[in-house]
């Protein structure tokens, strides 16, 4: 039987599916480790696949609209919205791919971190770009802020990086991030704020 099924999950997802009227139930699982969409599932609890169709991608947890992106880009000086899509890769927070009439930007919809929690991050992320690191820059939106809100959870706009994902990487482009962690090293003892570790020793006791 072909399954047809409709959801937003992330790549390592184990997904429970009853069938109605049958009493089946499948646990389920990408194949092979590939992800959702490819060639379809395996079933964990019995020898059959079901092939699901997606709607979204895996790593779009919130879905949103387009005119609600264009009107939560009203509060930023990005200019019009000309198109946006999600990004697939990812395993915790959902990230558009936004283009406006000023550029190309990344959009995060923070769904763990609270809001108290990203100030540090986002403000360090400025502070390595303004020191020449490599480095997404957040865009402030008109109240000079780096975080806003979007369908009610905490979200950022962030400048995109031109360039892939390396795979398989060689010597030469493992000295070239050794000497890019050198550098955000020294870029990082200026940064005046300080947070715990919240996987440190705290953690590690609970």
């Amino acid at each position: 039987d072909q399954i047809r099924i409709c959801l937003i999950a992330a790549p390592s997802l184990t997904l429970t599916l009853s069938l109605p009227g049958r009493g089946e139930i499948f646990t389920l699982s990408p194949l092979g480790g590939e992800r959702v969409g490819v060639r379809g599932w395996r079933s964990l609890s019995r020898k059959r696949f079901v092939t699901p169709f997606l709607e979204a991608n895996m790593a779009v947890f919130t879905r949103v609209l387009r005119d609600e992106l264009q009107s939560w880009l009203t509060d930023y000086s990005v200019g019009t919205l000309i198109d946006f899509r999600g990004i697939e890769s990812g395993i915790e927070n959902t990230n558009y791919f936004v283009t406006t009439s000023e550029g190309e930007f990344v959009l995060t919809l923070f769904e763990i971190l609270k809001p108290q929690e990203l100030p540090f991050y986002l403000n360090f992320m400025a502070h390595l770009a303004n020191h020449g690191i490599p480095c997404p820059r957040p865009i402030a939106n008109l109240q000079n802020q780096y975080l806003g809100e979007l369908k009610n959870k905490p979200a950022s706009l962030v400048s995109r990086l031109e360039g892939t994902s390396v795979l398989k990487p060689s010597a030469m482009h493992c000295a070239k991030v050794g000497k890019l962690l050198a550098n955000m090293h020294l870029a990082g003892k200026s940064y005046p704020l300080f947070m715990d570790n919240p996987r440190g020793p705290a953690w590690r006791k609970q």
